[in-house]
């Protein structure tokens, strides 16, 4: 097994004029004594899953910053050298091995904004079926 370091994670526990506390999830501090082991031990192992989590996401960033650095550089050469260029009007790519065992994909997805414009047309027409429904008598089920 690889030798991987989880980043570091509060233990959760505050300490208060001698008192051991745990704040819970609507911010209240509980003595330690009131939470439940299984809680407590539920905890520890969620905080320490977290820590392993942070670091691999850590990893898979600088990861994805040395990927679109050396395609970027590949695609420039490409260019340069062979007047060649990757991918489609969208921006998607793809980069294979030789062989076709390996296969590299740079797919950009559309990102929509509606905006503000939506919300508040969101607002009036709810406003306005309200407006509706409040005149709207509701007859008995027979």
């Amino acid at each position: 097994m690889t030798e991987f370091t989880p980043i570091p994670i509060p233990d959760g526990r505050i300490r208060v004029g001698g008192q051991i506390y745990m704040v819970d999830a609507k911010g209240n501090l509980v003595p330690l004594e009131l939470v439940a082991p299984a809680s407590q031990l539920e905890d520890e192992t969620v905080r320490k899953i977290m820590g392993y989590a942070m670091a691999l996401s850590e990893q898979v960033a600088r990861f994805k910053g040395h990927v679109f650095e050396d395609l970027g550089a590949l695609e420039a050469l490409l260019a340069q050298e062979y007047g060649q260029t990757k991918g489609g009007a969208k921006g998607n790519k793809t980069f294979m091995s030789h062989d076709g065992l390996y296969k590299v994909q740079v797919q950009v997805a559309d990102h929509i904004d509606f905006g503000p414009q939506l919300q508040i047309a969101k607002e009036l027409i709810d406003e306005c079926l309200n407006e509706w429904a409040a005149d709207m008598r509701i007859l008995p089920r027979r």
